[in-house]
């Protein structure tokens, strides 16, 4: 009623299935949703939202009766633009609405190259992985013989880091990069031939992994996305991956200075 009295076009759905089906028949400036929903909550709806075909890029405002730094956290990780607490006040909500959309086309936009710019690297990894079905994103890097996570996200604690900061590289599927410098991907490691001696086979099914190529043109480590189960991605989730690849080591030492 407040937006639609100011001019908004509004289509109000009540589910995430419903939000995801009025994508794909219509454009929209924004999309404002509640973070508790009926059968997917506002995070899986994201989640979804950010692999849209044609609306991947939407800004969005999350609405939550939570608003401790937590929440809004896992609400910006999960590819929201912003989060309001209710209840909402009317004379704010317009203005907030506006606000996002303007700051959609500029530097702050929230996509990759934005965050990258930031230097927020881990924001980054983030909306990467919300543009895959992996359940897991990393930027590791090598070191001889060993493995480093410098940033790992797991989109199920989107607030945590729990992986080991140092690991044999042969307990990675990662090995595969560093032995010739090229991508690799294995869609179901159980039955891939590739990875029958490998010890993460029957532990993490799906890997896609890039190499990141330091400025003095050495191999840093690599950008994946891995997951428990078999995946079937189609062939955007690796040029996507080696795009970013591409910024990622400046946007790194531009973090670390």
């Amino acid at each position: 009623m407040v937006l639609g009295k100011k001019g908004a076009t509004v289509t109000a759905v009540a589910t995430a299935t419903e939000a995801l089906a009025a994508l794909d028949h219509a454009r929209f400036a924004i999309l404002l949703s509640d973070l508790h929903l009926p059968e997917q909550d506002g995070f899986m709806l994201m989640t979804a939202v950010r692999r849209h075909p044609t609306a991947g890029s939407i800004p969005a405002i999350a609405i939550t009766g939570r608003g401790d730094e937590s929440s809004r956290a896992a609400a910006i990780a999960a590819g929201f633009s912003k989060v309001m607490v209710k209840p909402l006040d009317p004379f704010t909500l317009v203005p907030v609405i506006v606000s996002v959309i303007d700051a959609h086309g500029g530097a702050n936009d929230g996509s990759i190259e934005a965050l990258l710019a930031q230097g927020d690297v881990r924001g980054a990894l983030a909306r990467l992985n919300s543009r895959a079905p992996y359940r897991f994103t990393s930027i590791l890097r090598f070191d001889g013989e060993r493995l480093h996570s410098v940033w790992s996200f797991d989109r199920e604690a989107p607030l945590t880091d729990n992986f080991p900061l140092d690991l044999p590289i042969t307990a990675s599927y990662c090995l595969f990069i560093k032995a010739d410098g090229r991508p690799f991907a294995v869609s179901n490691a159980s039955t891939d031939p590739r990875t029958a001696a490998h010890p993460k086979r029957g532990v993490l099914d799906a890997y896609c992994g890039v190499p990141i190529i330091a400025s003095d043109g050495s191999l840093f480590g690599s950008l994946c996305h891995f997951d428990p189960a078999p995946q079937e991605p189609d062939s955007s989730v690796r040029s996507e991956l080696e795009r970013v690849a591409a910024m990622l080591h400046p946007a790194m030492e531009a973090s670390l200075r």
